[in-house]
């Protein structure tokens, strides 16, 4: 059995695998701020689930940070306020097994780089939208452990005014400006203004990186299919010879693939016998 934790700013979440890759447990845990606290709930989870409590061969602990990963050493975290903690010691003392660190949003460009494109050589770039952007490079389906996770240096037009992309695109910003969350927005206006916005920082990244193809995740990829149409049109209008337009696909796990992809690197790697 293998355990990976995808630790984000509002929840985390809790994978089993069984040694056919099957995914036998999720379990969600809301992320408290107190880490001494997250840490308790932690343990009260694992030590109640009999499953949990099973020997665990090893896992994997993904998270939006700025860490060692020799170390295994947190140094400051993505949108919360956690400084400077032994993470990885403090939850093996929990799990009772080895475990390593890595970005949760290079774990999910992994797995869906495979899922989509196993045995293909291809350029990948994830964007994970949520309240925040990330984004990792996938090539020919090798892991790569680093993840952008600031996007203020692109910039665009919005009513005549340069505007940072985050501030516009990112669930949080959608909530500030709509006074709802993207699951309830139905309005068609809405989402149209929203590919025209998302369109032009894509083919910003698009000029930087030339990806084959952009796999869209977070929770703003859950609700890909009401903005696609939409997203398609605007960036047709960007295209040029020398830059082609690159396919544009909605993620196949956008909440769950970060424990996959931490399953996969496990396997892959062999941290576990």
């Amino acid at each position: 059995m293998t355990i990976v934790l995808d630790i984000g700013s509002y929840q985390t979440l809790i994978g089993l695998f069984d040694n056919s890759d099957n995914l036998v447990k999720k379990i969600s845990l809301k992320t408290s701020i107190d880490y001494l606290k997250f840490l308790r709930q932690l343990e009260e989870i694992i030590v109640k689930d009999a499953t949990l409590t099973e020997e665990l061969s090893g896992g994997i602990i993904g998270i939006s940070a700025r860490f060692d990963i020799n170390q295994d050493f947190v140094f400051e975290c993505l949108g919360l306020p956690w400084k400077n903690i032994p993470l990885v010691a403090d939850i093996e003392k929990i799990t009772k097994c080895p475990l390593s660190l890595q970005n949760n949003v290079s774990l999910s460009a992994f797995y869906e780089s495979i899922s989509h494109y196993k045995n293909q050589a291809k350029k990948i770039l994830y964007l994970s939208i949520g309240n925040t952007i990330k984004d990792c490079l996938i090539i020919n389906n090798q892991f790569n452990s680093i993840t952008k996770i600031d996007h203020n240096n692109i910039m665009i037009e919005k009513n005549g005014r340069a505007i940072e992309w985050d501030n516009l695109i990112s669930g949080r910003s959608i909530i500030e400006r709509f006074s709802d969350s993207a699951k309830n927005i139905k309005n068609k206006d809405i989402w149209r203004s929203y590919s025209q916005e998302l369109a032009q920082g894509l083919w910003q990244l698009n000029a930087l990186y030339q990806p084959d193809v952009f796999i869209i995740g977070g929770t703003i990829g859950n609700y890909f299919n009401q903005y696609q149409e939409f997203l398609n049109q605007e960036l047709e209008k960007y295209i040029l010879p020398i830059l082609p337009l690159p396919n544009i696909i909605k993620a196949t796990k956008p909440f769950s693939n970060a424990l996959f992809g931490g399953n996969l690197l496990l396997k892959q790697n062999f941290l576990v016998q």
